[in-house]
């Protein structure tokens, strides 16, 4: 994989700007304007120009956007006033729980765009002071630049001290906090640890030998009897794997905004593993436990569990919305933490298409392993 610090500017982010700018020392200044083109034109990530904050906000909250940058509408005249207790806020709206390791991206890019706004307008001041010092027949009174009163000359700079070096503060809102880095990376752990489960499970069950029965039973409705047969133990485990990762969670404090949701992703994805496991061994036999865990590997790089998939090769991005990994860290993200909004009936919908998929083709793989001569034998009498 890629070195994912080198591609933040493929992170889509929002940005909002309402800044209505204000007129001083008869300027009209609108300093919104060029923070926004400064952000879009240098691309420490995927800014798309948002119109109104709500729909900025939302599509953090659905996972469209990972972070939000919104200029209000006096960002122009509280960085002008330069007064410590009324600083201009760029407001950051990010989605922890969504993505940890995007949310600190934002607060440090948040982070550079003020510092760096702040330094312009620092910069400016200190021009505006040496040209009336310059003109003023006291203009070696420098030693007085941060009294709100400049001796000898007619002029007054706004605010105080503390607001003309810091006019410009962030302030952050986080659509789904999490305490710390593990309750963040819950939904990827736990992803994988099913599937590894599964792979575990698999060699207390002779799925070859289920296969050579599964292919030996005639007619469509005998042989998915014979398959869903065969899964009924293995589900059951799973059934009791999920239960143990549920108990697990809460033991462990893990955040969980809803149990219920929670629970049911855990229980889906654990039987979506198992049925993609059984259809691969049964297609490739002793084989199939060996791809399947290479398949597992695969997923975590897919998966976006860890960094944004924007960050990952291309390859992965391409097969990250096919990946039942995927789709059950975008379920547990949404029960868990209260990220993705709107997507946990998406994401759990993909896991049950996903098994129905793989369920036919392992009906399809015991139909075609069927033994073709006594079929024949059997319509001949």
């Amino acid at each position: 994989m890629r070195d994912p610090y080198g591609n933040f500017t493929k992170i889509p982010a929002a940005i909002v700007n309402l800044d209505q700018g204000v007129d001083y020392q008869g300027h009209s200044l609108r300093i919104g304007d060029g923070l926004v083109k400064k952000l879009i034109d240098s691309k420490p990530a995927d800014f798309r120009l948002y119109q109104s904050k709500d729909g900025a906000e939302a599509a953090v909250r659905r996972g469209d956007a990972y972070f939000a940058l919104i200029l209000p509408p006096d960002f122009s005249s509280g960085a002008m006033k330069a007064n410590s207790s009324d600083r201009a806020k760029l407001e950051l709206y990010d989605s922890q729980g969504g993505n940890y390791f995007a949310a600190r991206i934002a607060q440090t890019i948040a982070l550079k765009a003020s510092v760096a706004l702040n330094a312009q307008l620092a910069e400016a001041r200190w021009k505006t002071v040496d040209t009336v010092l310059a003109r003023s027949s006291e203009g070696s009174l420098k030693t007085n630049v941060m009294h709100t009163e400049l001796s000898g000359a007619a002029f007054t700079l706004p605010g105080d001290a503390a607001g003309r070096s810091t006019s410009v503060e962030v302030v952050e809102e986080t659509n789904s906090p999490v305490a710390n880095n593990g309750e963040a990376f819950a939904p990827y752990f736990l992803s994988i640890t099913l599937w590894i489960g599964i792979l575990i499970l698999i060699s207390i069950f002779d799925f070859k030998k289920v296969g050579v029965r599964n292919a030996q039973q005639r007619g469509w409705h005998k042989k998915w009897a014979s398959i869903l047969e065969s899964l009924v133990w293995p589900a059951l485990l799973c059934l009791a794997q999920s239960l143990l990762a549920f108990v697990g969670l809460k033991l462990m404090g893990i955040k969980c905004m809803s149990p219920g949701y929670a629970l049911v992703s855990l229980i889906l994805a654990s039987l979506c593993y198992l049925i993609v496991i059984y259809a691969l061994i049964m297609l490739l036999g002793d084989m199939g436990s060996l791809v399947a865990a290479v398949v597992l590997i695969v997923q975590i790089g897919a998966s976006g569990g860890s960094y944004p998939i924007e960050l990952s090769p291309p390859f992965f991005q391409s097969i990250h919305a096919y990946t039942p990994i995927a789709e059950s860290i975008a379920a547990l993200r949404n029960a868990l933490l209260g990220a993705n909004e709107g997507g946990y009936l998406k994401a759990i919908l993909n896991l049950v298409i996903i098994a129905i998929v793989f369920l036919a083709i392992a009906f399809f793989v015991s139909w075609l392993k069927s033994p073709r001569q006594s079929t024949t034998m059997e319509v001949a009498r």
